[in-house]
């Protein structure tokens, strides 16, 4: 578990994500609660003005910190495009305003908690040289630095990352996008972070309703910070996934897309989504026992690493114990990994 905080010190919590669980609504939450937040000590910059804040600059701005700390530029076309970059020069100034903009809000807080969510850190902080120097930075500026992420089963985060990938123009089938996309290797991304805080500085939860507080995320998350939700607003759902019927359509649409000229299939994309929006809803998109069965596989060795060193006493990393919920030390991840090889 995350300690509570000390009298008058400066702390940050920093959650890594990993995307696909729920980080678009804590960072809707945090955005939405700002002021309320505030008045307990809890302190959120979104690195944007604008009423109300979004969270997007906020994801960018903190997930390309590490690499840039490590003179990296982040390549990913979606970043490009999100804050309209084309060169390198123009990435430059965008971080300079970032890093400028996180200081000088950091340097503000007398003392309390300071919030930093970006899935993105654990997607593009992806060396644990490059973690080190994050710590090392936010070390700096703060007496203790913690870290948190969650982890979500394998087969619900294909289920949601597919959704995603269609809405987004993408053409692969869905069983084709399983043999790519459907190994995701929890134990070596958390290493990398335990590697560089120790288990005393990093929380690792399972979005499983027996390892959250109260079997919700938002009431979790706002417990590891020290936030009484209470007086805050709840956060309306985000990112919606589509029904099954929805997806195959946009699928559809995605492919004839990708033979006309950008403008026009970006133009084909935005109608179609459109539609199927106000489609009435249907059956979610679920993956078929086949399906199951190889994402379980490509995942078992990785996840029975992190159950014997984190979670020992669940007999499965995912899915409720039979023999009841996992004593608290399990729960909140706090373990040693051993050391990467």
């Amino acid at each position: 578990m995350i300690p509570p905080l000390l009298p008058g010190e400066r702390r940050a919590i920093v959650h890594i994500g990993l995307n696909k669980t729920g980080s678009a609504s804590i960072q809707a939450w945090l955005a939405l609660n700002r002021a309320g937040l505030a008045a307990q000590g809890v302190q959120f910059d979104p690195l944007q003005d604008g009423a109300p804040p979004k969270p997007l600059a906020h994801v960018l701005g903190f997930g390309c910190l590490g690499p840039a700390l490590a003179g990296r530029v982040p390549r990913a076309p979606h970043i490009r495009l999100a804050h309209d970059i084309g060169d390198d020069g123009a990435w430059a100034l965008r971080e300079l305003e970032f890093r400028g903009r996180a200081e000088a809000s950091m340097a503000r807080m007398a003392s309390g908690t300071y919030a930093i969510s970006s899935e993105w850190l654990a997607q593009f902080v992806n060396r644990t040289a490059h973690v080190g120097l994050l710590d090392a930075w936010l070390g700096a500026r703060f007496d203790r630095v913690f870290y948190l992420a969650y982890l979500r089963d394998q087969v619900a985060w294909v289920t949601s990352a597919y959704g995603q990938h269609v809405r987004e123009g993408g053409t692969q089938s869905l069983d084709e996008f399983v043999a790519d996309r459907g190994a995701q290797d929890y134990h070596t991304v958390v290493n990398r972070w335990l590697l560089v805080a120790g288990r005393d500085r990093l929380a690792v939860r399972l979005l499983e309703p027996d390892c959250l507080t109260g079997g919700d995320l938002i009431a979790d998350y706002a417990g590891l910070l020290g936030a009484d939700t209470a007086p805050l607003s709840p956060v309306p759902r985000a990112n919606e996934a589509l029904s099954a019927a929805s997806l195959q359509a946009l699928l559809a649409v995605n492919r004839e897309a990708a033979l006309l000229p950008p403008d026009q299939a970006r133009a084909l994309r935005r109608i179609a989504i459109l539609r199927e929006k106000q489609r009435p809803a249907g059956p979610r998109l679920h993956l078929g026992p086949q399906q199951q069965a190889q994402v379980a596989a490509l995942n078992a060795l990785s996840n029975e690493k992190l159950r014997k060193a984190l979670f020992p006493q669940r007999p499965a990393l995912f899915g409720r114990p039979d023999t009841g919920p996992p004593e608290p030390h399990a729960q909140s991840g706090e373990g040693a990994l051993p050391a990467a090889r």
